[in-house]
């Protein structure tokens, strides 16, 4: 997929990649910048920092085979940022102001928005998440909401999402208010004892259970249980992950 990207922008602008924003840590967002020839990737110092944790881990000699994303012959590699920033960072590319955003806790620990104020352009990364069921493995429940709503107040008309269509302001109040209901629905459950794959399968979704990918609800509940019992970590906990998917899906199919 990154290559198809590098030939569709060569052929549209006839111009090369200079520089790679990395919006958040999760490998469908970076692992093929190493074909993108850029001189810089840029990211938030948290990102980064998780980054290297992956590089230093052992890794195969190729990316695994798969069908669209990989021949099996490519050489692994993770391109760590060299460039980091804390809360905000500008650059210039001719006239074009881009200027790189921290929101806080979100999808990840250390996630990036791409702003182009004077095209009022905002590449959230997978903060956005349009039509697409959001997968929620290492976020913040309670800061997705918070990073919608001061979205909600820019000056922003086009967004683009780290899944799903181009969409705008009205694409991101829908998503925000899918984890308004799953927190909303979660704590009331939460705080009577019942398990995060139990409650996943007995929230009604309403228009979000049409949504692809919708069973995303039990790893979402099981990560926002960690926040209300106050031990959620940037990391992500397969195993509760894994328990709450094997109960939800035991329910679902009853």
């Amino acid at each position: 997929m990154a290559k198809k990207l590098v030939a569709a922008a060569q052929q549209t602008t006839n111009k090369r990649f200079r520089q790679a924003v990395i919006t958040h840590f999760h490998g469908d967002h970076t692992n093929g910048i190493q074909f993108m020839g850029v001189a810089d990737v840029i990211a938030h110092e948290q990102c980064r920092a998780t980054m290297a944790k992956l590089v230093s881990q052992p890794k195969p000699a190729n990316w695994a085979k798969r069908e669209n994303w990989a021949d099996g012959n490519e050489d692994f590699k993770l391109a760590l940022p060299n460039l980091t920033f804390s809360e905000k960072m500008t650059f210039y590319h001719d006239a074009t102001e881009v200027e790189l955003i921290y929101p806080g806790l979100a999808h990840t620990a250390g996630d990036t928005l791409v702003y182009l104020p004077n095209q009022k352009i905002l590449f959230t990364g997978d903060i956005g998440s349009f039509g697409v069921t959001p997968l929620h493995g290492s976020g913040y429940a309670t800061g997705v909401i918070k990073t919608c709503d001061k979205i909600l107040e820019m000056d922003v008309e086009t967004i683009v999402p780290g899944h799903g269509p181009v969409g705008g302001k009205a694409e991101l109040a829908e998503m925000r208010d899918y984890f308004i209901l799953l927190q909303r629905e979660g704590k009331k459950r939460f705080d009577a004892g019942v398990t995060a794959g139990r409650a996943a399968a007995d929230i009604d979704l309403g228009k979000y259970k049409t949504w692809a990918d919708s069973d995303r609800i039990s790893t979402n509940m099981a990560r926002m249980y960690s926040e209300f019992g106050g031990t959620i970590s940037p990391d992500q906990d397969f195993p509760a992950f894994v328990k709450a998917r094997e109960e939800y899906t035991a329910l679902a199919r009853r």
